[in-house]
Order: structure tokens, then C-alpha cells, then sequence
């Protein structure tokens, strides 16, 4: 016997089913469960966008990635973007196949502070690398410096020049410890307690170098 649609009574021989509806009766139920808006966290400094496990530059890619985040339990496909209006299409996996169904959706946007800008907003650092000596040799050992800690994905959240020299502060000190031994660098160094983390002290780390 053919199957008739349980909205609109419509035979299968006039339309293909999607379980016991009509495709297009089976469209309008998926629209209408489906979510008007998505909220996007994009970061208030660099505007780069959350995708779910980071935040990357905006892109079609990287929408599409923060649109599905921000639609989890929803099967999506981003077709287009603009401003604040998104073009998605919604998926459903049923027993004759999976069903899609394109909806414009309002998108909005939460600002907040990605790692690497909230790190710099609060001058966060691990390591301060204080540089002192022949300030023609400073200057080159900075350069250096930006330069490697740049390639490692740390951070330098602040730079300070005094009249003795010039103090770097960086995110990561594990990755001020790689350098120094990469660049050979001679370093007087010291720690001083930042506070706890999980019952366990924290400390600072201070590298003198002298040039």
C-alpha cells in the first residue's frame, strides 16, 4: 500500500518521503524545530572568531566551524554569510535518507577577549627577560628574540625600555627556556611566587642576560 503523508495526506506516489512525510512536510518540521539565531563569540580586539576549539581568523571556513559550534545537536552546512544574517542548510538522518532544508538565521555576535588578546590585556606573563649591556647589542638580541618567540606561538605581553636596558615579558617560560639553550644565551635566573594553581605554587621566572 502507498504511504500517505501524515500532514497533508499527499501519496507517495506524488511526492518522496522522508519518513511519514512528504519531503516537503518533512522540510517544515525541520525549519520549525530548527534555531532562528546562533551566537558567534568573536574576540572585541583582533575580531578573530571561536570555532569551537580556538579562535581563528574569519573566514567561510572558520563561520562555518563557529556556526556549527554555536548550533551543536543540529547537523549544519554553512552556504553563505553576511553581517549578521547566515544562510544554513539543516540536516536529518532518517530512514529514507537524509533530509536537508536551507534557513536564514539571525547571527550574534559575543564579544570577549581571545586567549592571546586577554593575555596582553592583563599583561599576563611567565618570564621577563631582562636585556642589559651595549645597547647596539640589545637591540640585535631583542630582534632575535621577537623573532623565536613569535615562530613558538607564545606571547610577549609587554616591552619596557629603561635606561639600562630593556625588559621583555613572555607568556610561556617553557618556551623561554627552549630559547635560551637554542641561542646560547648566558643567563642569570631567578623565580619568584606568583601565587597557587590548584594547591600548588606558581612562580615567575627572571632571566638577566648581559651583553
Amino acid at each position: 500500500m502507498p504511504r500517505y503523508c501524515a500532514s497533508c495526506s499527499r501519496s507517495e506516489s506524488d511526492a518522496k518521503f522522508y519518513g511519514d512525510f512528504c519531503e516537503n512536510c518533512a522540510k517544515l518540521r525541520l525549519l520549525k524545530k530548527s534555531p532562528d539565531l546562533v551566537k558567534v563569540k568573536v574576540c572585541r580586539k583582533c575580531g578573530r572568531v571561536y570555532t569551537g576549539s580556538r579562535y581563528e581568523n574569519e573566514s567561510g571556513s572558520s563561520m562555518n566551524s563557529a556556526i556549527a559550534f554555536g548550533l551543536k545537536g543540529h547537523s549544519t552546512n554553512l552556504l553563505a554569510y553576511e553581517g549578521q544574517k547566515a544562510l544554513v542548510e539543516f540536516n536529518e538522518d532518517t530512514k529514507d535518507g537524509v533530509l536537508a532544508a536551507e534557513k536564514e538565521i539571525t547571527i550574534r555576535y559575543d564579544k570577549a577577549f581571545c586567549d592571546r588578546c586577554g593575555m596582553i590585556a592583563r599583561e599576563y606573563y611567565e618570564a621577563l627577560i631582562q636585556l642589559r649591556g651595549n645597547p647596539e647589542r640589545v637591540e640585535r638580541t631583542r630582534a632575535r628574540i621577537e623573532r623565536y618567540i613569535s615562530k613558538s606561538g607564545a606571547i610577549i605581553t609587554k616591552e619596557k625600555e629603561n635606561e639600562s636596558g630593556m625588559d621583555i615579558y613572555v607568556s610561556s617560560k617553557s618556551v623561554v627556556n627552549s630559547m635560551i639553550l637554542r641561542m646560547r644565551l648566558q643567563v642569570v635566573q631567578s623565580y619568584t611566587l606568583y601565587g597557587l594553581k590548584r594547591g600548588k605554587r606558581v612562580y615567575r621566572n627572571t632571566y638577566a642576560i648581559h651583553l
